[in-house]
């Protein structure tokens, strides 16, 4: 019989963010350019609102399994974690999303857009300086260490089955791959 790889599930957290992280960066980055300089095509307007539409599906998904599934997961083995500022979190960068969506819905118009990317550069800027300290503090309480403590290695996999699987049906992680080759060959 052969012996399973063991999940490291902190290490696939700081992936899953990690990945986010790129996406936002990246996002911004190009939102900020065309903000100052405008678009140079409508391919390209296009391209941005594409892309701004996978990251939202993105990290909506990836809110959504937290608060649905890993939250609720831990809330008994890990009492002292503050769940409750995590969800408030999701809320306020949800909030953000809504934002991001109606630049996005803008750029998918006929204008050129450089209201709607200034706004999508805002939304996303405040987005950012949340994301981050977000996920360094999720990330301080989903230690391998603290992981560790809390299952056996059995526990663990059972664990990681079942959350790729909700990740499968919730986040489209292909799409997202496919939407940053689109942002990469924008402007």
């Amino acid at each position: 019989m052969s012996e399973e790889k063991r999940m490291d599930a902190a290490a696939e957290v700081r992936r899953i963010h990690a990945m986010i992280t790129q996406a936002l960066d990246g996002a911004l980055e190009k939102s900020q350019h065309f903000a100052q300089a405008g678009f140079p095509d409508a391919q390209t307007r296009q391209a941005l609102a594409a892309y701004m539409g996978c990251f939202g599906g993105m990290l909506h998904g990836h809110h959504l399994s937290e608060d649905e599934f890993v939250f609720p997961y831990f809330e008994e083995r890990m009492p002292d974690a503050p769940f409750d500022v995590l969800v408030t979190h999701h809320r306020e960068m949800a909030s953000l999303l809504e934002d991001i969506q109606a630049a996005r819905d803008t750029l998918t118009g006929q204008d050129q857009g450089n209201e709607a990317s200034q706004a999508l550069h805002d939304a996303l800027t405040h987005l950012s300086e949340l994301w981050h300290p977000h996920i360094q503090l999720e990330e301080a309480q989903f230690t391998r260490e603290a992981l560790d403590a809390l299952w056996d290695a059995q526990e663990e996999a059972r664990f990681g089955k079942a959350i790729a699987e909700y990740m499968r049906q919730h986040t489209d992680l292909e799409e997202m791959q496919r939407c940053q080759v689109i942002l990469s060959r924008a402007g």
